[in-house]
């Protein structure tokens, strides 16, 4: 028992690789026993962070770090550090009682995503794609692999032109994720609620799929052979790059390149994008180019939620997506409140929201797979 809480307490302290947490993740959904001693391990943890935080806000500093080193709170007391920043410069100084974090340790579990898709092949015949290694063959003779870490690779044999190319489908649910490698390289990272149209394989000329939803893009560079990623209106066009597209927010399609260069073509003309810019397209109003630090943008890709000074109607649209949970506005104003923060994907709603609660006018209710936002 003390090795499993041990264990735990690592995934919860970001200490674990995520292979590592994806098995603890896989072992919470099957083994009841195993959820139970995942939860009173998560209660401590929480009880851990908020007290640790607390200290801090009193000024008692070596005894944190007496915190630190008897439970290796090494990561954790770095982040004390940064929100306790934060919670100065908002003007907020304060010490959570004990009844509120076990009530919020002990509201109805919401766990996060995992990876899981839908594969529509040609025939139209759908496959569910979870944690298992399977062989698929479509009807042209392309090979479809799918590995137990939740990845697809395809990969045509007969590189000799003979093969015709066929459509494939990959929908990602809410609450889930999925990566793909497509037969020319090129690897795509899908998030929750998003499906990607592509050919088994591509022809001589030309690279082309089409997107719903949200993916960051790893293109393979071919020379003379763009690679197009058609959204709505508008598409994007490259040789070899590393750019996020995301078309969830009705009429707008947002593109951050954070590797090489991207044409963007629409009606309203085009745009040529370098490293380090978001371009925005309204449909019928002009393009809207700026300078951002892309990391907010990508962060999903690579396991992580980051909120810079974000509207609070939009991170919930990316919990709710994620945690597969509803939301209910109790005031229309409080979707503008802005907030700022980051947490691991995997990690539980409740210590985030809880977070939230304590740098804003804002609370919130879990209720089933309902959350309510209200004022204070």
């Amino acid at each position: 028992m003390e090795d499993i809480e041990s264990r735990l307490m690592d995934f919860f302290l970001g200490e674990l690789d995520k292979e590592e947490e994806k098995e603890i993740l896989h072992q919470v959904e099957i083994d009841e026993e195993f959820r139970k001693i995942f939860i009173q391990v998560r209660s401590k943890h929480l009880d851990m962070r908020w007290g640790a935080r607390g200290e801090l806000v009193k000024g008692d500093v070596h005894r944190v770090k007496r915190l630190i080193k008897r439970r290796r709170l090494i990561k954790v007391g770095m982040r004390v550090a940064a929100v306790f920043v934060l919670l100065l410069g908002v003007g907020i100084l304060w010490m959570p009682s004990d009844s509120r974090v076990e009530e919020f340790a002990q509201e109805h579990q919401i766990t996060p995503g995992k990876n899981q898709a839908y594969l529509y092949l040609s025939n139209g015949k759908s496959v569910l794609l979870s944690r298992e290694n399977r062989e698929l063959r479509e009807d042209n003779g392309v090979s479809i692999s799918v590995s137990a870490e939740g990845k697809v690779h395809y990969n045509v044999e007969e590189k000799d032109g003979a093969a015709r190319s066929l459509f494939n489908r990959l929908v990602v649910p809410r609450g889930g994720e999925f990566m793909i490698t497509l037969e020319d390289g090129t690897k795509v990272w899908l998030d929750a609620e998003t499906e990607l149209r592509y050919p088994t394989n591509f022809d001589a000329q030309n690279r082309v799929v089409y997107l719903k939803g949200e993916a960051y893009f790893e293109v393979a560079k071919m020379e003379g052979k763009p690679f197009v990623v058609k959204i709505d209106q508008m598409s994007v066009n490259v040789l070899g790059t590393k750019f996020n597209v995301n078309n969830r927010e009705a009429g707008v399609v947002q593109t951050v390149l954070v590797e090489g260069s991207v044409k963007l073509k629409s009606p309203r003309g085009e745009v040529l994008m370098v490293p380090n810019q978001k371009a925005e397209y309204h449909g019928g109003d002009e393009w809207v180019v700026e300078e951002v630090d892309v990391s907010p943008y990508v962060a999903w890709k690579d396991g992580n939620f980051v909120f810079d000074n974000e509207s609070l109607e939009r991170i919930m649209n990316k919990l709710s997506s994620w945690y597969d949970v509803d939301v209910f506005y109790a005031n229309e104003e409080v979707k503008n409140v802005k907030l700022t923060g980051d947490m691991m994907r995997y990690k539980d709603i409740q210590e985030l929201l809880y977070f939230f609660e304590k740098i804003s006018d804002v609370k919130f209710l879990i209720k089933n797979r309902t959350v309510t936002v209200s004022y204070k």
